[in-house]
């Protein structure tokens, strides 16, 4: 429903250009709400998890291909939990280390490995926004791989 406003109105010849103002005017044929529109022309990233939960049931936009970076990015902020003890089980094999080996290069190593998962992580999901893979084994597959690096670097580290 627009209140207010005017709508441009051209002849049938399309020479002459007229301007209807108007008080009311309503579109039975046009269901999206402002809220959904203006949720699309946001960045995935700007959204909160709310306003993606929200979006991605609406009934209106349902299987269009705009959806896939606000699905991927979804999925993303759900399985960003486990993102914290993918990293400390990483960290952990090297604040174990002896006392022979110096702590810098554990360190160093580390942030390479960090680094590794960052480049992971965004790689996947760009992957589920272009909708190679799905969003949710776009979200869970750089945590997955990345945890079974860190157990087996905490059996060989033992």
């Amino acid at each position: 429903i627009l209140h207010k406003a005017s709508q441009a109105v051209a002849s049938e010849s399309a020479a002459d250009l007229r301007v209807e103002k108007f008080e009311t005017w309503s579109n039975p044929g046009f269901t999206e709400e402002p809220r959904l529109m203006l949720s699309l022309g946001e960045r995935p990233k700007d959204l909160s998890i709310n306003a993606l939960r929200n979006l991605l049931k609406s009934d209106d936009i349902q299987g269009s291909p705009a959806l896939a970076p606000f699905y991927a990015q979804y999925h993303q902020l759900i399985a960003s939990p486990v993102m914290c003890v993918v990293i400390i089980a990483i960290a952990i094999p090297f604040a174990t280390r002896g006392v022979r080996v110096n702590p810098m290069v554990g360190a160093s190593q580390a942030i390479f490995i960090f680094f590794i998962y960052y480049m992971t992580v965004n790689t996947f999901t760009v992957l589920g926004a272009r909708e190679v893979l799905t969003p949710p084994t776009a979200a869970w597959t750089p945590h997955g791989i990345m945890a079974v690096f860190a157990l087996l670097n905490s059996f060989r580290a033992h």
